[in-house]
């Protein structure tokens, strides 16, 4: 209880608290001493493991900014792909690559509920570990989790283990930069996903891998031209993808090859891109540069 006590009011300090080096040592030096904290997300009623002093898994407790989806700008990154996910339907198949600790997993295992399946991918152990964790408290029977990454070919990699901000783990280029990495199998996706899903259509794929996007979408190309989700949403960061040698206009063009088209298109340094079949905007012809989600799925 005092453990529980002590993350509340550490989390609520993380939350409100104004930047400052202070801050994250303050509360890293909570996460030493009594992390990771188990915390009760309220808005979405579920639990999670977290480190308050990272960025990202605080995130997770902050309040919507918005419910509206044809108003919501799509600039605003973990913003999106939420608002997708709460518009899944029952019965639904949601694959989450790149799924961290299971916060949209989690989300989208409550929409789709039984008859529904989620596919969590996610290649750090140390975000795996919490993962499995917070599927087991939360009894969660309906998410298939996957200790892997996805590209164009199977292999062994080395990945990145970012020693604060646990959403910025990465594939490393060349040989580890970093004395935290470890060794992970890395699946052809459109293997994976077509032996795992033979009969079913996703009616969203979410894609955030730290500028490895291509990479996942070159091995994927196969099985998102023959199943056709509704929704592809991919993290798009320029200087992310250059690591790996692509460009934003490869990963624009992979998706036009199969069949294609975005909703943004931005020249912002980072955003959430949701890509949708041709044959969506035949059927809604004036749907182009908004959001327009609201009866995507």
């Amino acid at each position: 209880m005092i453990r529980y006590l002590i993350g509340k009011l550490g989390l609520a300090y993380a939350l409100k608290a104004p930047n400052h080096r202070g801050k994250f040592r303050f509360l890293n030096l909570l996460d030493h001493l009594f992390g990771p904290f188990v915390l009760h997300n309220s808005a979405e009623q579920f639990y999670l493991t977290v480190y308050l002093s990272s960025s990202m898994d605080t995130s997770y407790f902050r309040n919507p900014t918005s419910a509206n989806l044809e108003k919501l700008s799509g600039k605003s990154i973990d913003e999106v792909t939420p608002l997708l996910v709460k518009a899944l339907r029952l019965g639904d198949v949601f694959v989450d690559i790149g799924a961290n600790i299971g916060f949209l997993s989690i989300m989208a295992s409550k929409r789709v509920g039984a008859s529904g399946l989620v596919v969590a991918i996610e290649p750090s152990s140390r975000e795996y570990g919490r993962l499995l964790a917070n599927l087991t408290r939360n009894r969660v029977g309906n998410i298939i989790p996957i200790h892997a990454a996805l590209g164009e070919e199977s292999s062994i990699v080395d990945l990145e283990i970012a020693p604060h901000h646990t959403g910025l783990n990465r594939l490393s280029v060349g040989g580890a930069q970093s004395d935290c990495y470890v060794k992970v199998p890395m699946f052809f996706g459109s293997g994976l996903l077509s032996k795992l899903l033979p009969m079913r259509t996703p009616a969203l794929v979410k894609i955030d891998v730290e500028g490895a996007e291509v990479l996942v979408l070159r091995g994927l190309k196969d099985f998102l031209m023959k199943t056709q989700p509704a929704n592809v949403v991919v993290e798009v960061t320029p200087h992310f993808l250059a690591r790996h040698d692509t460009t934003k206009e490869e990963l624009y063009g992979i998706m036009a090859g199969i069949g294609y088209r975005p909703l943004f298109n931005f020249s912002e340094t980072q955003f959430d891109e949701v890509f949708r079949p041709e044959s969506h905007f035949k059927s809604n012809p004036t749907q182009r540069g908004e959001i327009g989600l609201q009866a995507g799925l």
